[in-house]
């Protein structure tokens, strides 16, 4: 049956809690842990992560003063593998491809941070400055570009497990899908869920 790999933003997208009707991030993780438990007991479905994407979950729950017994559930429902010993072939064009929007993002980001020197030497309050800088640079260098050691395991995972990977990161989907495996996005993710057990439901009626 499918395979799914679990990005950190599977479970902490804030608009899950819309989709859930809840307030807490805790509350709508563990309303997601409940679909995936139903998929996987009704469907056969299976989910993994790595350990850093799940320490990362773990992390966003505990600062977000999450019941213990929810955090407890991920170990159940969400399988750990961990890649830093797996071996795949990836493209060279992928690497290259990479190098090369590094070097654009990081020349991007040199602009920036000109025009904002430019900005603070013709005065006004240092710290809307400093702000904006931060906003810019962070919007020019790092949205849309992989720059994470857990995003890359997760990439890497789905292609050896031959998996769907869930993530509403645009740089990882990108990277995962040069790569060949297939990305869904969150939202897209559950009602998916939903869908399959709706037919099974038919199915079995």
């Amino acid at each position: 049956m499918l395979k799914f790999v679990i990005d950190a933003s599977a479970l902490t997208d804030p608009r899950l809690r819309q989709l859930f009707g809840v307030n807490e991030l805790w509350e709508a993780v563990n309303k997601s842990l409940e679909k995936m438990a139903l998929a996987k007991l009704k469907l056969g479905f299976s989910f993994y992560t790595t350990p850093s994407v799940m320490k990362e979950i773990k992390g966003f729950l505990e600062r977000g003063m999450s019941p213990p017994e929810v955090i407890a559930k991920l170990g159940v429902w969400i399988m750990v593998k961990d890649v830093s010993e797996t071996e795949v072939k990836i493209p060279a064009r992928v690497f290259l491809e990479y190098v090369a929007e590094v070097r654009r993002r990081l020349d991007k980001g040199l602009r920036v941070a000109e025009e904002s020197t430019r900005k603070a030497m013709e005065g006004g309050e240092i710290g809307e400055h400093i702000r904006n800088l931060r906003e810019k640079y962070r919007e020019a260098t790092r949205k849309g570009l992989l720059d994470s050691v857990a995003d890359l395991e997760a990439a890497i995972l789905a292609l050896e497990l031959g998996a769907v990977l869930v993530t509403n990161d645009e740089g990882l989907c990108k990277l995962a899908s040069k790569l060949g495996a297939t990305c869904i996005d969150p939202l897209t993710f559950f009602k998916t869920i939903d869908e399959y057990l709706e037919l099974s439901k038919r199915a079995h009626s």
